[in-house]
């Protein structure tokens, strides 16, 4: 009997030192986790938007504007003013149509660091 008290009471406040080892690497985890979600998500809403915006401004009625606008357009309902894009649309030789899309994304306020993240869609020229 004596020797099971001493073992447990030397086994107390283990719990409180093994949540401490184990929370920090585990909330780092959680926040990674989330970023690479956010950013993963917000680059498929650039690609998505630049490819839509230069099959719109290829359309045989359409120009590079109508493209630049559609993308802004797109970009700003899905992500609900929380990126600024810089949006480019031209056409380089004639034949296709390109749209350019750059953001500068910050994972979150507390922690350092922007990404630049860019999508840039293609589509033939119709006539």
């Amino acid at each position: 009997m004596l020797l099971s008290r001493i073992k447990w009471q030397s086994e107390s406040g283990s719990a409180a030192t093994e949540f401490a080892f184990l929370a920090a690497p585990m909330v780092l985890v959680a926040l990674t986790t989330i970023a690479i979600g956010l950013s993963s998500f917000t680059l498929m809403i650039m690609r998505d938007s630049a490819i839509e915006a230069a099959r719109f401004a290829a359309l045989a009625d359409q120009d590079s504007a109508a493209g630049c606008a559609r993308a802004q357009t797109l970009i700003s309902t899905t992500m609900v003013g929380a990126l600024k894009p810089q949006i480019d649309c031209y056409t380089p030789d004639g034949e296709i149509e390109i749209v350019e899309v750059k953001a500068s994304f910050q994972l979150f306020g507390i922690l350092p660091g922007v990404q630049v993240l860019s999508a840039t869609g293609r589509a033939p020229r119709e006539y």
